[in-house]
């Protein structure tokens, strides 16, 4: 997985296991549920507890208001406009 910089963030955060568990969840949201604006680097996710508004930076779920770190929405608009590379299946060891 190669991961671009991206809204500011401070690429070592992407590398915490939290995160890492987000980025998962990221590519297990359906290309149909991701209207994202490669021009506005932003775009909206359609998920099980409503649909939010996500930018690089932001979004409106609660994950993201309560932590402050990026949320699977985040990353999923991330990986739409390829700043996050995924070369083959990602999945978390237990």
């Amino acid at each position: 997985m190669k991961i671009n910089d991206f809204g500011g963030w401070n690429a070592d955060i992407h590398s915490d296991i939290e995160q890492i568990k987000r980025i998962v969840k990221a590519t297990e949201i359906k290309k149909k549920d991701a209207d994202v604006s490669k021009d506005m680097e932003c775009g909206t996710i359609c998920g099980s507890r409503g649909t939010y508004t996500v930018s690089l930076r932001n979004c409106d779920c609660v994950d993201f208001a309560m932590r402050g770190l990026p949320c699977k929405h985040i990353y999923r608009v991330a990986i739409e406009l390829s700043l996050i590379h995924i070369s083959e299946p990602t999945r978390l060891r237990r």
